[in-house]
């Protein structure tokens, strides 16, 4: 991997027990939210420490247009893929479990 492909800005923040949306469109002007890169087949997407430690990390096949990945159970389970995103909240019952 690229642990240094994208650096999120300073002002990027997940509290602990929080959540995070994160578009990888390319489309920085948007906000801190968006990220300078898109996702294509058979890549993964992850999260490093400022020391280079890997915190979190999902790889995936080919990608699909408006679709949103999240960990069920919150923050523990394995990433499925989601029906509607969950924007800031916990995930509820918009994810099917197993699917990527």
């Amino acid at each position: 991997g690229q642990p240094t492909k994208f650096t999120m800005g300073s002002g990027v923040v997940v509290p602990a027990h929080g959540y995070k949306l994160l578009w990888c469109d390319q489309q920085v002007g948007q906000g801190h939210d968006h990220i300078a890169v898109k996702l294509a087949a058979g890549e993964a997407f992850v999260i490093y420490a400022p020391d280079g430690t890997m915190i979190d990390g999902v790889s995936f096949g080919t990608p699909t247009t408006d679709v949103s990945f999240a960990r069920l159970p919150d923050g523990i389970g394995e990433f499925a893929a989601c029906a509607t995103g969950t924007c800031g909240a916990t995930n509820g019952d918009t994810c099917a479990a197993g699917v990527r």
